[in-house]
């Protein structure tokens, strides 16, 4: 009743919107928030788990983000190896503390890993952990050619396409949405990708080796991994030097590891060549036919 004209911005708006939304998930959160007190809890009274030491630096920082890192770095106590998910210092193979003490950093795919190799856990467990990890979105999960296998082989082929299972159609938006930033940016980065491509023809590979696949489901099961596995040359290298010339020469590389011969009768391999030529040649030209000139070329010298 002041008679004063009063202007709320839209985010404001949309913020209180967004947190009138999250009220139907309140009660989830507590549960959540519970289990974990809980975990912790019991850990602490079983000795399994323990609260490193409070560093008398913490006075120093403004950033609560960096309060963990500083306690580890002051004194890592009784543990016997850190884990961290973080790019930057999970990069180093060890961290030392002010004490002195050296102690490997893992990640948590290295414990997943240990706790399979332990009996902790069951392969299927872990595959169920890495499909958690990619529909989260964390940042660089390992794509194994095993696991995407194992997947393929569980998914049906109708018409001569391939019906998505909900772990295969992560991996497809998961990739998308990797591609979609600019987190893949530097060299190194080059490493992930190009494990995606040694993955995708892993697979392609067993999947055409295996006589027990059909032709046609082989057929949809590798276009499959063509669109959604196989890493985009020009999109991966978009940032490095030399761009147009480092990307034929990946490319004629690729294409030379597809054209080294499969087992299997005749006719297979004919298929396999005629899926080949349909698939990742025919799409080169007419405008990349240098590739395919690179590519004759290095196949002359091996």
């Amino acid at each position: 009743n002041s008679g004063h004209v009063v202007y709320v911005h839209k985010s404001t708006v949309d913020e209180w919107q967004a947190l009138l939304a999250t009220e139907p998930m309140t009660d989830e959160l507590i549960q959540a928030l519970d289990a974990l007190r809980r975990t912790v809890r019991a850990g602490l009274m079983s000795g399994k788990v323990k609260f490193l030491a409070e560093s008398r630096r913490r006075g120093e920082l403004n950033a609560t983000t960096m309060l963990p890192m500083v306690d580890l770095l002051d004194d890592i106590a009784g543990a016997d190896a850190v884990v961290l998910d973080d790019r930057m210092l999970g990069s180093n193979l060890s961290l030392t503390d002010a004490m002195g003490k050296t102690v490997p950093v893992l990640s948590s795919l290295d414990m997943l890993g240990m706790l399979v190799r332990k009996g902790a856990m069951t392969e299927a467990s872990q595959r169920e952990s890495l499909h958690l990890l990619r529909a989260r979105c964390y940042f660089c999960i390992p794509i194994d050619p095993d696991e995407v296998s194992y997947y393929l082989g569980r998914a049906s082929v109708e018409n001569g396409k391939l019906q998505e299972t909900a772990q295969l159609r992560v991996i497809r938006q998961y990739l998308a949405r990797l591609n979609a930033t600019d987190v893949l940016c530097t060299a190194t980065d080059l490493s992930y990708q190009d494990s995606l491509w040694r993955a995708s023809s892993v697979v392609i590979g067993i999947l055409w080796m295996d006589t027990a696949t059909s032709v046609v489901d082989a057929e949809a099961k590798s276009d499959w991994v063509v669109a959604n596995l196989l890493p985009n040359p020009e999109l991966v290298m978009r940032f490095t030097q030399g761009e147009a010339a480092g990307i034929a020469e990946v490319v004629a590389s690729q294409l030379n590891v597809s054209l080294m011969p499969l087992g299997g009768d005749t006719a297979r391999r004919k298929a396999y060549a005629t899926w080949l030529e349909r698939a990742r040649l025919f799409t080169l030209l007419p405008a990349n036919s240098r590739v395919l000139d690179l590519a004759a070329g290095q196949a002359a010298e091996l």
